[in-house]
C-alpha cells in the first residue's frame, strides 16, 4: 500500500469512487477494508473512534499526493476558530473605530474568544492628539470608555505595543452569519 519516492513515504489521499483500506496508523497495519468495528478502530485516537456513515477510500496513485509528507485528518466536529486579527493600517481614525466596533460585534456573534486589532505605531508611547499613533490611543480609549462592554471583557483585554487584543465575552448562542465588507482605506 505504501510506496516510496526519494526516500519519503507516499501519502494516501482519498480518490472518489475507490474503496480500499486506510493506511497503517501508528505503525499498525489495517487489515480490513470495510470493517468499522471497535477492533478496526482500536488504533485510532479517541475522537476518530466514532462509527462513520460512509467510508472514504485511499490511494497512492494520485499525482497530487506524491511528495506530501502526511495526510492530516480532522474530526467532522472541528471547533470553529477562536481568534481573529484585523489590520487598521490605512484607515482614518473615525473609520478605524467604526470598523473595530463592527468587527467586535461580529466576532462576538460568531462565538470568537478574542479579536486583535493591529494599529501599528509601536514606538508611540504617549497619547497624541494628531498624527501618527492616533488610532492606537483612540482604540484604547474606546475600550476603556465601556462602549464595547456588551461584547468585550475589559479585564481580560490587553494592549500590546503595536496592537490591542480584546477578549470577548462568551456567547451562549453563536451564529455565524458572515462578515461585513471592510471599509475603504483612506491611505495606502
Amino acid at each position: 500500500m505504501a510506496g516510496t519516492r526519494r526516500g519519503r513515504r507516499a501519502t494516501m489521499l482519498p480518490v472518489a469512487g475507490e474503496v480500499t483500506s486506510p493506511p497503517a496508523l501508528n505503525g499498525r497495519p489495517n487489515t480490513s477494508s470495510t470493517d468499522t468495528s471497535a477492533t478496526a478502530r482500536a488504533g485510532l485516537p479517541e475522537q476518530f473512534r466514532k462509527p462513520t456513515d460512509s467510508h472514504v477510500g485511499w490511494s497512492t496513485g494520485s499525482a497530487v499526493c506524491q511528495g506530501l509528507e502526511e495526510r492530516r485528518q480532522f474530526p467532522s466536529d472541528v471547533p470553529a476558530p477562536t481568534s481573529r486579527q484585523e489590520d487598521l493600517h490605512g484607515f482614518d481614525v473615525l473609520t478605524a473605530l467604526t470598523f473595530a466596533e463592527t468587527r467586535v460585534r461580529e466576532a462576538f456573534a460568531h462565538g470568537y474568544r478574542q479579536i486583535e486589532f493591529t494599529h501599528g505605531a509601536a514606538d508611540v508611547i504617549a497619547p497624541v492628539e494628531d498624527g501618527r499613533g492616533r488610532i492606537k490611543w483612540e482604540l484604547r480609549r474606546l475600550l476603556e470608555s465601556g462602549a464595547l462592554d456588551a461584547w468585550v471583557d475589559p479585564a481580560r483585554s490587553w494592549p500590546k505595543s503595536g496592537s490591542l487584543v480584546m477578549a470577548l465575552r462568551a456567547n451562549p448562542r453563536p451564529h455565524p452569519t458572515g462578515w461585513s465588507p471592510e471599509p475603504r482605506r483612506a491611505h495606502r
